[in-house]
């Protein structure tokens, strides 16, 4: 805990079989505080497919892997609901909750999203 950057929060996410939880790192704060998510492994699981397979399908290079130039092909409303639906989901059940713990106002425009310590 003293090595953390002396401005912001520190978030570790943990998805575990038996439960998914958040922790918040906060310089200065002794201990690190627990956020529980109602957030399951096969939720996790599933979403992590689902954004395997729109990466996949989109060509965006993998790790360890070596190619040549790709083009770069116009998303069709599947795949676009199919990254809409990850983000949501992840917003929802995961970034939410923890923006909500640590008493975040999130204001969303079309153009971004700010968050706001209260």
């Amino acid at each position: 805990m003293k090595n953390l950057p002396p401005n912001g929060i520190i978030i570790l996410i943990n998805v575990h079989e038996d439960r998914c939880d958040a922790l918040a790192l906060t310089s200065g704060v002794g201990a690190p505080m627990h956020i529980p998510l109602d957030f399951t492994y096969d939720e996790a699981s599933n979403l992590r497919q689902r954004l395997h397979h729109f990466l996949s399908s989109h060509r965006v290079r993998m790790r360890d892997v070596v190619r040549g130039g790709r083009p770069v092909p116009l998303p069709n409303d599947e795949q676009r609901s199919s990254i809409h639906f990850v983000l949501e989901a992840l917003w929802l059940r995961v970034v939410r909750p923890v923006l909500d713990v640590l008493a975040y106002s999130v204001s969303v425009s079309q153009d971004f999203i700010s968050l706001i310590f209260l």
